[in-house]
């Protein structure tokens, strides 16, 4: 039997308490239950108003509204008095004197306020009210449980005896009471010294009397012995097949359990009343009014092992598909599992999908790699969602990543066929997910083409069909944006996005598709536009951040950073890089690396970050199956630049052979590459061509055109060069750019700002005294050597005279000087030592890392 000392010791201390009483301890430690028994051992000539409170923070006017309204439910306070005085709370204005009047008219009341600790936002005002009221009104009583340390810690009101304070050292089991309870002596010994006598953990231990010790770790030992002592007392109070039926999910609503219990929604709701009352859950109401409840977790677990142990096969699936069903739009992580747990294979992947859209960072990690490991391999193969799924939790870990293409190629099946007019929601699902793959699989052109048109298959959905999926369809447009932004179609990523704006209507929907037109808006040099975006739906603190999805997050921060860096505030931007999180499979990485490459463009050292980004990413060691993203051609394009800066041309010539869908991501660094040896005449022929390259946006084409309007300074051809600052004028007054100054020398930047200015444009005008920072490129012109110079350069770092060179070459003496001669002037140096120096520094010599002997 449970110790009777044990109770009978606490009950006698909480009688003989002062006005205030204070039970404080951890969870566990009974203090409720006490705080119940000996509410239900007063009198008649008591009231009793209890208050209970959950997890979430209770502000003083909330606190006392609750108090109002438990006052009111009990018979006390009328309707019109406890209306009056909620909104007098509501407004701080309430007179707690007036209201403990009421509460002790005619007799004594006691005010048990249980979970207190809720109350930490202003406790210290809320201390003092209730300490104040304690004083002054002799036949009120306050009692609360606090799981806290720091409320209530006045030495005033402790030393004047208005507080008694029961601590945690008080509630524990002393070992004599332990003895009692498990009954002998060494078993008791060893509990005690294990638990310290934590209350919950000797009564489960009473209730485990007769039965072997089992045998595991301590925290272990006491989460069983809990649960069962939480369960002894379960059975007493309410139907284990309801119990049982409601544990499988984390939480559950009273529409569910009417669902898959033999309950009304009435009677369930009267077991929960039941069931929060005696500590074996928390019940929470959502703002449309619904109910949901979630039992104590130690407890949860324990009988839904044996359910799931119990319960035959059909049962659980009876039970099963509707919980799922319920759940994945609720916590669509739990619902996976569970699906999977319970082998609903069709109810995993409906789960899945939501699980994806809402938030990719949970779609990764061990946990939930090896709940997908025991999927039998046949049903991989026949749900391409479940083969997704196994590839992402593979992707997401450098040791397994190499399997992973298999199971997205599974995944990407349904969007190589040929595709409906009309899909199922489950088939919209499966096939976002196949675009998924594809752009995991860096099959870009394939994924933008399955993107649009899963995006159509939206677009043209019935009203009604697409209000009741708008949830699932928003979310899964994230993706499908991001996917069409891959593959490099900007012109159906603008118009996704307004067509989704339009039709929602939701606050945080809309907020979440603003922070993707942000983003993408910043990065494709809408500047201006992004802005003003980004005033509507600013960024927010790291705290509310918590709450976006890892890609949502990512996202958000950089379209925000973009908006730094065209602002020039390159430190900022720098710091906030390394705070950018990072979701699925890092697809947003090139676009912080590109940032990073601004600012050290603006900093100086635009080769250097260049070359560790290289390093980094191996972007030039790739397998040539893998397709460059649009993202991929935007961070190359500024690499180069960086490169160009520190004058080394042969990892930029390595950059361009790459293959790309998007060369005209690439157009600007392959027109200043010209600019830079001396070649502005071909850079301004090549314009035309450039101007009309594949994968053009906004930034390209206004870098690409800032580049080619210094060229034309260069060849003096000014009436070209008014043509393009016009144009120029245009785009960086109106879309808010400026990042592009940063792609040319500082003697062609002050060229174009003093020809705008004399031309009267008012971008250019604008530019001129502002402070714009100013790379550093390599000072000399390099002309490209020709094909028998080059030869001589090579030469010229293996041997060591003009006739040993003209030897290697078969050529005579006079022919090598006159080549040395045409190096020298091109390379801008006067002797062979500087020209080997020089020839190393520009890695004119393909391979060449280090001085050749000379």
């Amino acid at each position: 039997m449970l110790s009777v000392s044990w109770r009978d010791r606490l009950l006698r201390a909480i009688d003989t308490a002062a006005p205030l009483l204070i039970l404080r301890g951890p969870s566990g430690f009974g203090k409720s239950g006490l705080l119940r028994e000996w509410v239900a051992s007063l009198d008649e000539s008591h009231h009793v108003v209890w208050v209970s409170f959950g997890p979430d923070p209770v502000p003083a006017g909330e606190f006392w509204i609750e108090a109002i309204a438990a006052a009111q439910q009990a018979g006390i306070l009328p309707a019109h008095n406890a209306n009056a005085m909620s909104n007098a709370a509501a407004a701080g204005l309430l007179d707690l004197q007036s209201l403990a009047a009421r509460l002790t008219a005619g007799r004594n009341c006691v005010l048990a306020i249980d979970g207190y600790q809720a109350t930490r936002p202003d406790h210290e005002v809320l201390d003092e009210q209730l300490v104040e009221l304690a004083v002054s009104h002799p036949r009120l009583r306050i009692a609360v449980t606090t799981r806290s340390s720091t409320q209530f810690t006045s030495d005033r009101a402790l030393l004047s005896g208005v507080i008694t304070e029961i601590s945690p050292a008080q509630l524990a089991y002393t070992l004599e009471e332990t003895r009692l309870a498990v009954g002998g002596d060494e078993a008791a010994e060893r509990l005690h010294a294990e638990t310290g006598g934590y209350p919950l953990a000797v009564q489960a231990a009473s209730a485990l009397a007769g039965r072997p010790w089992p045998a595991a770790t301590t925290k272990e030992v006491r989460h069983r012995m809990v649960a069962v002592s939480l369960e002894t007392e379960l059975w007493k109070l309410t139907d284990p097949a309801f119990v049982a039926l409601t544990c499988l999910p984390p939480f559950f609503d009273s529409t569910l359990a009417e669902s898959i219990t033999a309950l009304t929604v009435e009677e369930v709701g009267q077991v929960l009343d039941d069931l929060e009352w005696h500590g074996f859950g928390q019940s929470h109401v959502l703002p449309d009014g619904s109910r949901t409840f979630a039992y104590v977790e130690t407890l949860r677990q324990s009988i839904r092992q044996r359910t799931l142990a119990e319960l035959g096969e059909a049962s659980l699936q009876r039970v099963g598909a509707p919980t799922v069903t319920w759940l994945r739009s609720h916590d669509p992580a739990s619902a996976f599992t569970l699906a999977l747990e319970l082998e609903l294979y069709d109810e995993a992947a409906a789960a899945y999908g939501w699980l994806l859209a809402t938030d990719p960072g949970l779609c990764t990690g061990e946990d939930l790699h090896d709940v997908l490991s025991a999927i039998p391999p046949e049903v991989s193969v026949a749900q391409p969602v479940l083969a997704f799924a196994r590839g992402i939790a593979l992707i997401s870990d450098p040791s397994l990543a190499e399997a992973a293409p298999a199971f997205l190629s599974r995944a990407a099946a349904p969007a190589t066929r040929e595709l409906p007019e009309r899909m199922t929601e489950a088939e919209l699902v499966e096939l976002s997910m196949a675009t998924i793959a594809l752009r995991l699989l860096k099959r870009y052109p394939e994924a933008g083409r399955a993107a649009h048109h899963a995006v159509t298959l939206m677009r043209t959905a019935p009203d009604d069909a697409r209000s009741g999926n708008s949830v699932l369809t928003l979310m899964l447009l994230r993706q499908l944006l991001f996917t069409l932004a891959q593959a490099g179609d900007f012109d159906a990523v603008q118009a996704t996005i307004a067509w989704a704006m339009s039709v929602t209507s939701g606050a945080q929907a809309r907020s979440d598709l603003m922070v993707g037109m942000v983003a993408l808006d910043a990065i494709s040099g809408r500047v201006a536009q992004a802005r003003e975006l980004a005033k509507r739906n600013p960024a927010r603190p790291p705290e509310l951040d918590q709450d976006d999805t890892p890609f949502l997050m990512e996202l958000r921060s950089s379209g925000h950073v973009t908006l730094d860096i065209e602002s020039f505030d390159f430190v900022s931007a720098r710091a906030a890089v390394k705070e950018i999180p990072t979701a699925l499979a890092g697809e947003l990485r090139p676009f912080h690396d590109w940032i990073l490459m601004h600012a050290a463009l603006a900093g100086g050292n635009g080769r250097a970050e260049a070359t560790r980004i290289l390093e980094e990413t191996k972007l030039l060691c790739r397998p040539a199956e893998h397709a460059q993203s649009w993202a991929d051609a935007v961070l190359i394009n500024v690499l180069a630049i960086g490169l160009l800066s520190g004058g080394d041309h042969t990892l930029v010539r390595e950059l361009f052979a790459l293959p790309t869908p998007f060369p005209g991501q690439v157009a600007p660094a392959t027109l200043l590459a010209l600019v830079l040896t001396g070649d502005s005449r071909t850079a301004l022929e090549r314009l035309p061509e450039l101007r009309e390259a594949e994968g053009h946006t906004l930034r390209s084409l206004t870098a690409l055109k800032t580049v080619a309007a210094a060229a034309a300074l260069r060849e003096q051809d000014r009436e070209q060069a008014e043509v393009l600052l016009r144009n120029l004028d245009h785009a960086y007054h109106q879309h808010g750019l400026q990042l592009p100054l940063l792609y040319l020398p500082a003697h062609d930047l002050d060229g174009l700002i003093e020809e705008g200015r004399r031309l009267g444009l008012v971008s250019w005008t604008a530019f001129h005294g502002k402070t714009i920072p100013s790379p550093r490129f390599v000072t000399s012109r390099v002309a490209r050597l020709t094909e028998r110079e080059q030869a001589v350069a090579e030469a010229l770092l293996t041997h060591t005279n003009r006739h040993q060179i003209a030897k290697a070459l078969f050529v005579s003496e006079n022919t090598i000087k006159t080549q040395m001669r045409s190096i020298y002037r091109k390379l801008g140096v006067t002797n062979r030592r500087e020209a080997i120096d020089r020839i190393v520094e520009l890695r004119l010599v393909p391979g060449v890392e280090s001085r050749s002997p000379s």
